[in-house]
């Protein structure tokens, strides 16, 4: 998907999205996030909303289980985006940057896994040792205290001088 539309294939049209803050991009970026697959907006009766013209919920189907679907509320792609958004430059060179469980990290560079070619970010810990993670997971979102979203890294600074 390149363009910022999401077909409904409920209504057979583009999907409109109705919540303020939250746009047709915001659900294609959360659906490509989260390994969704977006179905249409509303959902069935009784599966998480009041039917296929509820317009604060949308349908999903998952990657491992396409043929069961998923109801999402655009309540919660609000939420998703404002940590997402929280996250910040996405620095991989000195970058400082906090962990949703408190600890302080630094980005030393961005790395191609030799085997299986992933991009991961190589970072390190105060006493100095050197871990990756996946870009993707790395400048993620997690679920944090109370099921509430939060960047997984948030940038807090630039090194001076780089790392």
């Amino acid at each position: 998907m390149n363009d910022s539309t999401l077909y409904d294939k409920q209504t057979g049209a583009p999907a409109t999205v109705s919540h303020p803050g939250v746009s047709v991009a915001d659900v294609k970026l959360f659906c490509e996030q989260n390994a969704l697959q977006f179905h249409a907006m509303g959902c069935p009766e009784g599966a998480g909303g009041s039917g296929w013209s509820d317009s604060t919920v949308f349908r999903t189907a998952t990657h491992e289980y396409p043929a069961r679907g998923v109801t999402i509320s655009l309540d919660t792609v609000a939420e998703w985006k404002r940590a997402f958004d929280a996250i910040g430059p996405r620095v991989v060179e000195g970058g400082v940057c906090r962990h949703w469980e408190g600890e302080v990290y630094t980005t030393m560079c961005e790395a191609t896994e030799m085997e299986g070619g992933r991009t991961v970010i190589v970072y390190r810990d105060a006493v100095g040792r050197a871990q990756t993670l996946p870009v993707e997971q790395f400048f993620g979102v997690e679920k944090g205290a109370g099921g509430r979203f939060v960047p997984r890294f948030a940038f807090v600074r630039q090194m001076k001088g780089g790392v």
